[in-house]
């Protein structure tokens, strides 16, 4: 029997999807400008560190996405209906989308047609250009906002799921695990070979094909969705994704497998803790969390449109550019993600604990 009480949603879980909304919105603000730092005072490693864990965002993202649609089906809350299902995640998805393109469609209109110095490292608008962003899969890589790459992928995975749950219930860890991984090698070779322009091992090219270094987070996310592991797994994982970490060196796909594992073993962990969970079911990790999608969404066109602005200002990158735009470009994120939640998001979504708050609670 389906419910869409809030009770039965597993908060931490939102508390989760908010330190990877927060991972990425920093990515996406200061980590360029703390590893230029860090690279002219000679420590480059650490910043490779910040970079990567900052971007790890998205494999967090992914692991999520799998235990939190997949759970319900698994554990019987849900009963699974093909019809309701694809209706529900169609709109679930596309209606705040649909919304974002239009902003999107305006911060790159306005870089266009009224240029400033910053405005040289956008694309160009165009009809056409514009009317792709619709699609959601976006094979020429002219993104208005470049966070979306991210969404083809997990779209690939939603409409996998009537075949995951078919085939799932049968999967153990350990088999599954070394094929996933093997496939995961098979298929990079492949689209190496084949869509050369659409995927390469050597450098980051922003597609769909991209999936195939993901398999792993998706499948991690699936297992515990499915069953619950004890804390020697997650030390023999986190171990196996720190030994990938460093084979990333010499194969760059291995630095998102590897943080499947350690994503897949930080999460049994944190399964295991009612101190973590306690934390992250916090209001304001839930509040977060709860608006991470329309963060995602729309929080690289406001750092774009923020950037604009300033740049009106601010006649070079400077320090004072940096800061300026980069506090401006945070909280107005967030203010754009409320009112895309507030306004189209939460009347598609179920279960949510902070529905009818615009502003976090104060006193929670």
């Amino acid at each position: 029997m389906e419910t869409n009480s809030a009770v039965e949603r597993l908060h931490y879980f939102d508390g989760l999807r908010a330190v990877a909304c927060l991972l990425i919105l920093f990515h996406h603000t200061v980590t360029a400008n703390m590893v230029e730092v860090l690279t002219a005072h000679h420590m480059k490693g650490l910043g490779d560190i910040i970079f990567n864990f900052t971007q790890s965002g998205v494999e967090l993202f992914f692991v999520l996405s799998g235990i939190v649609l997949m759970k319900p089906y698994f554990t019987g809350v849900k009963t699974f209906n093909v019809w309701k299902y694809a209706n529900r995640r169609f709109w679930r998805i596309y209606t705040p989308f649909f919304f974002a393109v239009w902003f999107a469609g305006f911060v790159i209109w306005i870089n266009t047609f009224y240029p400033t110095w910053y405005s040289t490292i956008l694309i160009d608008f165009t009809p056409e250009s514009f009317a792709r962003q619709f699609l959601l899969f976006n094979w020429k890589g002219d993104y208005y906002n470049l966070a979306w790459w991210s969404l083809q992928i997990e779209i690939v995975f939603y409409v996998c799921v009537p075949l995951i749950l078919y085939m799932g219930k049968s999967w153990k860890l350990f088999p599954a695990t070394v094929i996933t991984f093997i496939l995961s090698l098979l298929l990079q070779r492949l689209v190496l070979i084949y869509f050369p322009d659409q995927y390469s091992i050597d450098y980051i090219v922003l597609g769909p094909l991209r999936l195939v270094d993901y398999l792993l987070c998706f499948l991690f996310g699936v297992l515990l969705a499915k069953e619950d592991f004890n804390l020697r797994i997650a030390i023999l994982f986190i171990i196996v994704g720190l030994i990938l970490l460093v084979g990333a060196f010499w194969y760059m796909p291995f630095h998102h497998m590897s943080l499947a594992f350690l994503y897949f073993g930080a999460l049994i962990i944190v399964i295991q803790s009612q101190a973590l969970k306690s934390m992250l079911s916090s209001h304001i990790m839930v509040w977060i969390g709860e608006r991470s999608y329309s963060l995602f969404l729309t929080h690289f066109s406001v750092l774009y449109l923020t950037n604009y602005m300033i740049s009106y200002f601010i006649m070079e990158r400077s320090l004072v550019y940096g800061i300026y735009s980069r506090v401006l470009g945070i909280l107005l994120s967030f203010f754009t993600a409320m009112i895309l939640f507030y306004f189209v998001e939460r009347k598609q979504a179920h279960g949510l604990q902070t529905a009818h708050q615009f502003w976090p609670s104060l006193k929670a």
